[in-house]
């Protein structure tokens, strides 16, 4: 679940190219936000917003997951090539 705004955020970090792949991981990446660079996966970030919120409330999602996901869904139609850190 997440609103109208999340998912602006979350294809502004997709176009801003602001994820990346954690080195010698498929599933570790570290993007960043606003505030922070924050370490994701693809039902875990280490963002405030996720560990106050969204871990009470099943499904909801913070746009640096969302963001995380939408991307690995569109990486073979878009090319994404993912930077390794």
């Amino acid at each position: 679940m997440s609103d109208e705004g999340e998912q602006e955020k979350a294809l502004e970090l997709i176009k801003e190219k602001r994820i990346f792949r954690v080195k010698g991981s498929d599933d570790m990446f570290i993007v960043t936000g606003q505030n922070d660079e924050y370490l994701v996966m693809s039902e875990f970030c280490t963002c405030d917003h996720f560990t106050i919120r969204c871990l009470k409330e099943p499904g909801k999602l913070c746009y640096h997951i969302l963001a995380l996901n939408m991307a690995s869904k569109i990486e073979k139609e878009m090319e994404i090539d993912w930077i390794d850190i």
